[in-house]
């Protein structure tokens, strides 16, 4: 996650979708972000942040978030196809804890089971 910190808290990075509407934005790994903030103006500093901080985040009525788009694209002209990349924040956070919760990943849930050798 990408943040800027202020005096008393920190900000967290987020785009604007078309409408107005504002997007955490969340990264997959450390490169997806580096490319992001290259074109992205500001202080912006990476760092790995909990469930509970990106949860916190989310809900928080002063930042104003509705939606988490992963990975978005840099450009202001990307809203559009940030938009659809995004998600609800009520269904990411249910679907982020249910991650959290489990000793598996996405992908070994997703995958079907290897044939016995």
């Amino acid at each position: 996650m990408a943040v800027r910190r202020a005096r008393t808290s920190i900000s967290p990075l987020t785009v604007e979708l078309p409408g107005g509407v504002r997007a955490l934005a969340v990264f997959g790994s450390p490169e997806e972000a580096r490319a992001f903030l290259e074109r992205e103006p500001g202080t912006w500093r990476l760092r790995e942040t909990t469930s509970a901080e990106i949860v916190s985040f989310l809900f928080d009525p002063r930042a104003g978030v509705r939606r988490v788009v992963l990975d978005p694209l840099p450009d202001a002209a990307a809203g559009c196809l940030n938009s659809l990349l995004g998600i609800g924040r009520e269904s990411f956070a249910r679907r982020y804890l249910r991650m959290e919760a489990t000793p598996h990943t996405a992908f070994e849930r997703a995958a079907p089971p290897l044939p016995p050798v």
